[in-house]
């Protein structure tokens, strides 16, 4: 599988980004090899301007955490996290939890373990945010949820954590739709020599999360120029760059930034990674079915298809299926739905597809064109086609 496929699952991804019928960006469950360096063509937007300091966190009992400020240079430290004891204690208990045996809470209440330990559990994840590369996202963020409601020591210093501590401590709150996330994700950016070379899940776990964040508020003009501060940290990152202006793309889109998002999109096969040219592709025919300019969305997937490799083709072949229903070509919408389902089927075992990567939505979608290009489309079919296409 490409460099893309195997990058990151998004932490929560959504637990995962929003995007054009349910498709997805670059995930998967295992750190990419490296990519070599790409030109990156220049893409006049402002960046956005950094957050302003993190607001006290009120625990229970209420006690303030103190503001984090931008920390460059800062020791990062677990404070008197007794590691030794932690990490003998917690792998039984994150069995447990992995296996569905008990929850953080019922552990906690019962006194299993304490403030110190779930620190040092989150510090001691996967770069991103996984258990050896096997994501719980939920898991994750209800350890989290847990060290804010009683980690009034820890947490009296925050700029003191470790950034993948910080990194966490954000992906908590952006889930809950605390503004506290840009903050403490800012923090973590602060204290990146820039340019970096090579990966760093860090650098964009912590773009990521402020970007989300704004697009949940609607604000898609920050989170487009959010996305577009990864050029500044990597450069030698290929299938980054390619991700960043699909993600891009769709905030711009979102604000009738047409002809922005396409100039972005229209980079991607640049720099050569086929999941991800094929999902700017899909985004092109996605906007332009969405626009009514049904044949021009064939036309683009069709083409698309022709150099596809891999699992995007079952985004590429659902979405296909969905628009011949919608121009009344039921044949060759059951035959595109039949070759989505047979490629899902192909690619189910594949690790990276059994993360958040949309793959079933798509499935499901071209179950339905399926079974309605089988029956025949009556007009009171309509409006369910129409929301195959959304």
């Amino acid at each position: 599988m490409n460099n893309a496929i195997n990058a990151r699952v998004s932490s929560g991804f959504l637990v995962g980004a929003v995007c054009a019928g349910g498709w997805l960006v670059s995930v998967g469950a295992q750190p990419p090899d490296p990519v070599r360096p790409a030109t990156i063509p220049p893409v006049v937007l402002k960046s956005a301007a950094p957050a302003t300091a993190i607001k006290p966190i009120e625990v229970a009992p209420v006690v303030s955490i103190g503001k984090i400020e931008t920390a460059v240079g800062a020791e990062a430290t677990m404070g008197a996290v007794n590691v030794s004891a932690s990490a003998v204690k917690l792998p039984p208990i994150v069995a447990q939890l992995r296996a569905h045996q008990t929850t953080p809470q019922a552990l906690w209440d019962a006194g299993a373990f304490d403030a110190d330990d779930i620190v040092y559990f989150v510090d001691s994840l996967d770069a991103w945010g996984g258990f050896h590369w096997e994501k719980d996202h939920e898991l994750r963020r209800q350890m989290v949820a847990l060290l804010v409601a009683h980690g009034q020591t820890q947490l009296a210093q925050p700029e003191k954590l470790s950034p993948a501590v910080r990194l966490w401590l954000a992906d908590y709150f952006w889930s809950v739709g605390d503004e506290r996330c840009v903050a403490l994700a800012e923090s973590v950016l602060s204290e990146i020599k820039t340019p970096i070379r090579g990966e760093s899940p860090l650098v964009f776990s912590a773009v990521e999360r402020i970007a989300w964040f704004y697009r949940d508020k609607g604000q898609h003009q920050k989170c487009a120029d959010t996305w577009l501060r990864l050029r500044d940290y990597c450069g030698d990152q290929g299938w980054w760059t390619a991700d960043m202006w699909i993600m891009a793309a769709r905030s711009l889109e979102q604000i009738g930034q047409f002809a922005q998002a396409q100039e972005l999109r229209d980079k991607v096969p640049t720099i050569g990674d086929s999941w991800l040219t094929g999902l700017s592709r899909y985004d092109i025919a996605h906007s332009q079915i969405q626009a009514g300019d049904n044949i021009g969305g064939q036309n683009v997937l069709r083409e698309a298809l022709k150099s596809a490799s891999g699992p995007v083709q079952i985004g590429l072949y659902s979405l296909l299926s969905a628009s011949y229903l919608k121009s009344g070509q039921a044949q060759m919408a059951g035959e595109a739905a039949s070759k989505t389902i047979e490629l899902s089927a192909q690619y189910r075992e594949a690790k990276a597809l059994r993360e958040d990567v949309g793959l079933e939505y798509q499935l499901e979608r071209a179950v339905k064109v399926r079974d309605l290009s089988q029956k025949g489309i009556t007009p009171a079919d309509a409006p369910e086609v129409d929301n195959l296409l959304r």
